[in-house]
């Protein structure tokens, strides 16, 4: 065919069914060159489509990425597709979902507003959340978790919780956080809370180990297993259940590690053979029946038990005390509080979490500057010296700083010392007179018996023989000794003045 624009040529199109013989004919070009061609057949591709249209399908009802309330005929099926969903791409823990849908029962049953899941509307929620504020007076936590709990169903349904809004009343102010002290701690351990020696020691060794570790209380023990205890290298392996199932590493003091006569986890496995079972799995504290604790059973008992000793006392409490007395250890060993020791101690994912234990741990320093761990490990040694200071020194303040102790010391001996150089600095100046008295005496003896002599030999000389001269000259020792004894007795005289 002829262009003519340009003279050029246009190829006709080309007509294949002439080229094999005709349009009835099978197409056979690509067998006369040596290659074989497997036709398909069509319909297996149209399963294959089909087939996978339905597993998408099986899927997406399964698991759908937005729930319709109104495909499911009852609030129990209804929560259980918001519970999937929560779990599969919201991503929240087990626990955490559980306690929303407790929370969402809850809502379902309320007596003035109930709310209604399969015809869910905002004004319902502001009107239900705004008679909790006002009339049934929730506080700021109640709401909180009445508004998350919202917020996971709304996601569940495929709606932007921020487009509903609701603003929480603000927090009531805490009191100030009053903490026991380890005098306090000593007698929780040491209570006596059943005639069962096997419950008795389980929670007395539950309160040692949670105050001497500082977990989180109830969720981190009632994970812990035999198997996180490396006896060995004196750590162990806590598993925070908080944290989405991490872990981390706490080298213990050996004494409460594999300590002998203290209540250590070395110590407790003898105690948990007892009652180990068939249910007791891996499980570090076991239950009187040999079965693991649950959170909300542990906390029971704990917060129970522990009013006892203490009635201001909480489960959590031991975590607090626990951060406040090793901020204190810091500041007894390095003389500064070390908060990020403390921080990895704790498992706290920020500074300031650890840092808002900075002015307990500042205010009982002042009243008890002590390591508050080891005053409940020895109690009873520094009890006993207490007793000894106190019938010893009374008047006298018990400081545990060695430092006061050995200077007190020190100048007791230094007083002792002074007072046994004077003595003797007494002593020999009392010597020394005693020397001069002997001295005197002695002179003045002789003094006087040669005057008796000179008058004797002035009466012989006279040619005069006295009747009395034998009894004069006998005398002369007689006398001489008199004289003595005299001098001595003016000499007993002056010591004792000396020494009075």
């Amino acid at each position: 065919m002829k262009n003519d624009i340009n003279d050029s040529f246009i190829p006709s199109p080309t007509n294949f069914s002439q080229l094999v013989g005709g349009k009835n004919q099978a197409w056979n070009i690509l067998d006369d060159i040596g290659l074989n061609v497997k036709h398909s057949n069509p319909t297996v591709w149209e399963d294959k489509v089909k087939q996978a249209y339905e597993i998408k399908k099986y899927f997406e009802s399964q698991n759908p990425i937005k729930i319709d309330p109104h495909n499911y005929d009852s609030l129990p099926e209804l929560l259980n597709a918001v519970e999937h969903h929560a779990h599969k791409w919201q991503r929240l823990e087990k626990s955490t979902i559980a306690h929303r849908l407790r929370y969402a029962r809850k809502m379902t049953r309320h007596p003035v507003f109930p709310i209604d899941f399969f015809n869910l509307t905002y004004e319902q929620f502001i009107a239900y959340m705004q008679y909790r504020e006002d009339r049934e007076k929730a506080g700021h936590f109640a709401l909180k978790h009445e508004l998350q709990t919202m917020k996971t169903v709304l996601t569940a349904y495929g709606i932007d919780p921020s487009t509903w809004f609701y603003r929480l009343p603000p927090r009531v102010q805490h009191k100030e956080r009053i903490l026991p002290l380890p005098d306090i701690v000593h007698k929780m351990i040491n209570y006596n809370y059943s005639e069962n020696d096997y419950e008795n020691a389980l929670y007395q060794y539950l309160f040692a180990h949670n105050f001497w570790i500082g977990w989180r209380v109830p969720s981190e023990p009632c994970l812990m297993t035999v198997d996180d205890l490396h006896f060995d290298m004196g750590y162990i392996i806590i598993t925070e259940k908080k944290k989405h199932g991490s872990t981390r590493d706490l080298f213990l003091d050996s004494v409460i590690m594999k300590g002998k006569t203290r209540k250590s986890l070395k110590n407790w496995l003898k105690w948990r053979d007892k009652v180990e079972t068939n249910q007791s799995g891996n499980a570090l504290y076991l239950q009187p029946s040999g079965k693991p604790f649950t959170p909300d059973h542990l906390r029971q008992k704990l917060s129970s038990l522990g009013k006892q000793v203490w009635k201001s006392f909480q489960p959590y409490d031991s975590r607090h005390w626990n951060a406040v007395a090793m901020l204190i250890r810091t500041k007894l060993e390095t003389n500064h509080f070390d908060c990020y020791e403390v921080k990895n101690w704790l498992g706290h994912e920020k500074i300031q979490t650890t840092e808002g234990y900075l002015k307990y741990a500042k205010k009982y320093y002042r009243i008890a500057n002590y390591d508050w761990i080891k005053r409940t490990l020895k109690f009873e040694k520094v009890k006993e010296d207490s007793a000894k200071i106190e019938t010893t020194a009374k008047n006298h303040r018990f400081d545990w700083k060695l430092s006061e102790r050995v200077g007190r010391a020190w100048r007791d001996s230094k007083l002792v010392l002074e007072g046994i150089l004077g003595e003797t600095k007494r002593f020999f100046s009392c010597f020394g007179f005693l020397i001069q008295l002997i001295k005197n005496s002695l002179s003045s003896f002789f003094v006087k018996s040669r005057f008796y002599f000179s008058i004797f030999a002035d009466v012989v000389q006279q040619g005069e023989r006295p009747a009395c001269d034998g009894m004069v000259v006998g005398s002369i020792p007689a006398i001489g000794f008199f004289l003595f004894s005299v001098s001595q007795y003016h000499f007993l005289c002056e010591v004792r003045n000396i020494y009075e």
